[in-house]
């Protein structure tokens, strides 16, 4: 069945692949080579995962929310241009991040990094934690968050809290400029600078003792760029070539920082005692092996969207005293002596809130939405009318990236912290963007 199931996802990849002209980054062929990858990764663990016991049901579901998705792609992609239609090849001037912002933004990346990095050694000592050493001490914290229910940001100090945000927010902005400078060809030395406050979210995310934030920039940066050199060569092939030369080295990159993290956040005391495959397999293809599980043994939300909004139903309590409030993280399972972990694909939030037809309609309404994003600012960039339309949509993509392995837009976008986040981060651009960018010319190459 799971053979079987590998040649259904690669069929539904080849034929959208097809539909969208080989527009590799379109939102329904992105999520069908994404569920594609990681279930063909799954394989190395064929006998370890006993793959061969695969339920039928779960293929149904799998298959039948990807084509959902690809359905309210096709109908949100309705206003699509032609897609080999050339346009001619625009440039701009370079964005200039002032010197008393970049100041400032470095100013609240170190201070919001240090803050938070004595918040987490505070706790992990006062609670009785293992803390010899940043790598253990890192681990510790991990236990943490996953020991205690409603530990999440309402356990941080509130000014630490706020700092995060603004160095999550600082990174977007800043990467936006940086991509657009390189893409441009308006690069300049001092732009380092900006590179530096770019990677005060990884920082960030290292001491969370989380690799996610990491994907979602590489998600944003694929999507900036491809937006980017389209612009600059006029929508041609070039740049899906482009796209796939970097895209493979920017996976490289992430598996190469993966492994290392693994050391650096206590998950293993040393690389020899790191096994390569089983940790990058656990983490890449496991969801789609434990969706599978959870199907045989079906767990039900005892209230509206417990696992999918829990976001909206801490706003609810914190604010409004209503409800309860819900643990984000779910629970990990263990199957034929491995430790599978706590990811399930995005399909089970869905599946366990509103059973199948909510999924489905779920990934109707998502499907619909980026494709829709997608085509918009598509549809403007050939006009050179992009605006913040692009940062936001390439810092929600995140979504399409991480749907083999998790629910990540309807978790961390909607809550208080997420909007709080996007408000600020169209601020900034207004301030930051909208009012340094110059088109200086139109012309052929």
């Amino acid at each position: 069945m799971y053979v079987l199931f590998l040649v259904i996802l690669l069929a539904i990849f080849l034929f959208n692949l097809v539909v969208y002209k080989f527009e590799i980054l379109s939102p329904p062929v992105l999520l069908s080579f994404m569920f594609f990858f990681c279930a063909f990764v799954g394989i190395i663990r064929y006998d370890d995962w006993r793959l061969n016991e695969y339920y039928g049901f779960t293929v149904l579901v799998i298959v039948s929310g990807i084509l959902v998705f690809c359905l309210g792609g096709y109908f949100g992609s309705a206003c699509r241009l032609n897609y080999l239609k050339k346009n001619e090849p625009i440039r701009h001037s370079r964005i200039e991040l002032d010197r008393l912002c970049t100041v400032v933004f470095i100013i609240i990346g170190i201070s919001g990094n240090v803050i938070f990095f004595y918040y987490v050694r505070k706790m992990v000592l006062n609670l009785g934690y293992a803390h010899n050493g940043i790598s253990q001490m890192l681990y510790s914290y991990y236990i943490i968050k996953m020991k205690l229910q409603n530990v999440g940001d309402n356990n941080i100090p509130y000014f630490s809290n706020v700092l995060n945000r603004f160095v999550t927010v600082n990174s977007v902005l800043c990467l936006y400029i940086f991509l657009h400078n390189i893409c441009f060809r308006k690069y300049e030395k001092k732009d380092l600078w900006l590179l530096l406050i770019i990677l005060f979210w990884p920082i960030q995310s290292i001491i969370k003792s989380g690799r996610g934030d990491i994907l979602v920039l590489l998600a944003e940066s694929i999507y900036l760029m491809y937006f980017f050199w389209n612009m600059y060569y006029g929508w041609n092939d070039t740049v899906n070539n482009k796209i796939i030369k970097w895209g493979s080295r920017i996976f490289g990159v992430f598996l190469i920082s993966f492994i290392i993290l693994a050391i650096v956040l206590g998950k293993r005391n040393s690389f020899a005692e790191l096994n390569v495959k089983e940790y990058l397999t656990k983490y890449i293809s496991v969801g789609i092996r434990n969706f599978d599980l959870f199907l045989k043994n079906p767990v039900r939300s005892d209230f509206f969207g417990q696992e999918t909004f829990p976001g909206f139903h801490r706003i609810l309590y914190n604010y409004l005293n209503i409800g309860n409030l819900y643990a984000t993280p779910l629970d990990g399972i263990q199957f034929n002596g491995f430790s599978m972990g706590n990811i399930y694909t995005a399909f089970r939030r869905y599946y366990a809130d509103f059973g199948l037809f909510g999924m489905l309609f779920i990934s109707y309404l998502l499907g619909y939405f980026f494709s829709l994003a997608y085509e918009k600012i598509k549809k403007k960039s050939y006009k050179d009318q992009t605006g913040f339309g692009l940062l936001l949509f390439a810092y929600l993509s995140k979504e399409i990236f991480y749907w083999p392995i998790e629910n990540q837009l309807l978790i961390s976008e909607l809550s208080v912290g997420g909007i709080f986040k996007i408000i600020i981060l169209y601020i900034l651009y207004l301030l930051a963007v909208k009012k340094k960018v110059k088109i200086i010319i139109r012309r052929k190459l």
